[in-house]
């Protein structure tokens, strides 16, 4: 099964991500610019090619590369969930609906992840 072009609600998931990009990278500018935890670089960083690795995910044709992506997808998505509690936990910022984002956005994925893997032959 070829998925070089996004499924339905695919391209909705990248623009929710997108969106937490946005958020994430909104948030990292506000923050205190002298930490030695360095949240504010953190999260740009995991936040700048998220939605890029969301779309790639859902080009790979080998089971094995769809594997690996999700894996990086979901990699990211809970760095980001790390920053975010330290963030909370610091009281430089509330970041409940930053969190239930990426709680929504890893769920979806974990769906679409399930479904590939049914419908999916290995390939050698």
């Amino acid at each position: 099964m070829k998925m070089n072009t996004l499924p339905n609600g695919k391209s909705e998931l990248i623009l929710k991500t997108e969106e937490l990009k946005n958020s994430l990278l909104s948030l990292s500018q506000g923050l205190p610019k002298t930490q030695f935890l360095r949240i504010s670089d953190g999260l740009k960083q995991t936040a700048m090619d998220m939605p890029y690795k969301i779309e790639d995910l859902f080009k790979k044709d080998r089971k094995i590369d769809y594997i690996r992506s999700f894996i990086k997808v979901s990699s990211s998505l809970e760095e980001c969930k790390v920053y975010l509690n330290l963030v909370q936990k610091l009281k430089f910022g509330d970041t409940k609906d930053l969190i239930d984002m990426i709680e929504d956005i890893n769920y979806q994925i974990s769906q679409g992840y399930s479904r590939y893997l049914t419908n999916v032959e290995d390939a050698n």
